[in-house]
């Protein structure tokens, strides 16, 4: 009878406490891939959105939490985009509107004619005009979680909107995003004259050196904003920055407790078989051997609880996506390097769960422990 047989026939002899301690891990690991997934796929979702319309190079004030409230002159874009290298530059202006029905949504402005509309694909419809009254584009999501098309009405904060386009974009957040002619949000929102972020087309943009020198001539000309290049805009925000320590906080916590659940179940398992455990020893079972049965039920109490926590996780991400509250303001990304990283931190719970367990177990005098009552 080997090491695996007999732990397999040890957990299935306690079916409760071992089906109990398989949901804590499976929950704990649940969290792990749910708030990891989330954060980062709010970075990745951030940086394709930036790359796939051509922005080299990111325009923040100084200071500023992130970029819904942020606030730069429309006058200093002009003064900006003078600096050599640079090809063209774009203000651009975000919000979070609540529709009536309660659904928060990405308001987004661009000025027309800027760069930034060349970037917009249609699926239908066409882009906004300066005759038109009130347009938007809405992306592809978010037009179906209204229940909207071109040429329909869309009420926000009191003004009606008209549709004019659908657009389907090859990253989640314009997707899920409604645009408009920067004038309009700013009228919308009360914000005459500014913009959130400043976007950068550079003429030499896969070139590091030019790339730094423009923004060091950036950075020394205007001192009171911060300059970065897209791959390291999601790193730069705070906000990011402050939910991705918040999902490894609470993700450590879940991993930690999963550790004590794993521990608590190992020892009471060995406490219980203290005699079987000196009758193994009498038979001639090395500490080895014995240290190896009991690391064998912990890695498999954790790998049955990661099975469970991977299914728990993706249909928590996916109600996620459903929720109306939620709809485009998440981005969950869980990828095959996530779930190897879950694989990875519970075999590390089983180890560490299963460790003391076995050390005890080890250490048990024969005679002694035919004697325990």
């Amino acid at each position: 009878m080997n090491s695996l047989h007999v732990s397999i026939k040890n957990l299935k002899n306690r079916p409760l406490r071992s089906s109990f301690t398989v949901l804590a891990i499976g929950m704990a690991t649940a969290a792990f891939l749910c708030f990891i997934g989330l954060s980062r796929g709010i970075e990745k979702a951030w940086t394709e959105a930036l790359v796939k319309r051509n922005t080299h190079i990111v325009g923040t004030p100084k200071g500023a939490v992130d970029v819904l409230n942020g606030s730069i002159d429309e006058s200093v874009v002009g003064e900006m985009v003078k600096t050599r290298g640079i090809v063209d530059a774009s203000g651009e202006l975000l919000d979070l509107i609540g529709t009536d029905d309660g659904q928060m949504i990405l308001a987004v402005g661009w000025p027309l004619g800027g760069f930034l509309w060349q970037s917009m694909r249609l699926e239908k419809g066409e882009l906004p005009s300066t005759t038109a009254l009130n347009p938007v584009v809405l992306g592809h999501n978010i037009s179906i979680a209204l229940g909207l098309d071109v040429g329909d009405r869309l009420l926000l904060r009191g003004r009606n909107f008209t549709v004019k386009g659908i657009s389907k974009q090859g990253d989640p957040i314009r997707n899920n995003a409604v645009v408009m002619p920067l004038k309009v949000l700013q009228i919308l929102t009360n914000r005459h004259g500014k913009v959130g972020i400043v976007n950068f087309q550079l003429a030499h943009p896969y070139d590091k050196r030019k790339v730094d020198r423009i923004m060091s001539l950036l950075s020394a000309k205007f001192p009171e904003y911060a300059f970065v290049r897209t791959d390291q805009v999601a790193n730069s925000n705070k906000i990011v920055r402050v939910f991705r320590a918040m999902a490894w906080g609470v993700s450590t916590i879940a991993l930690f407790i999963a550790v004590i659940v794993i521990l608590n179940t190992l020892l009471l398992s060995v406490l219980e078989r203290t005699k079987d455990i000196a009758i193994l020893n009498a038979m001639g079972w090395s500490a080895r051997r014995i240290l190896s049965m009991v690391l064998t039920e912990g890695l498999l109490l954790a790998g049955a609880g990661g099975c469970v926590g991977v299914v728990l996780g993706i249909l928590g991400v996916k109600w996620l996506n459903t929720c109306e509250q939620l709809r485009g303001l998440i981005y969950p990304r869980i990828d095959i390097v996530l779930l190897i990283e879950v694989a990875l931190a519970t075999a590390i719970l089983g180890l560490f769960g299963s460790l003391y367990p076995a050390m005890r177990a080890v250490t048990l005098e024969p005679a002694t422990a035919l004697r325990h009552e």
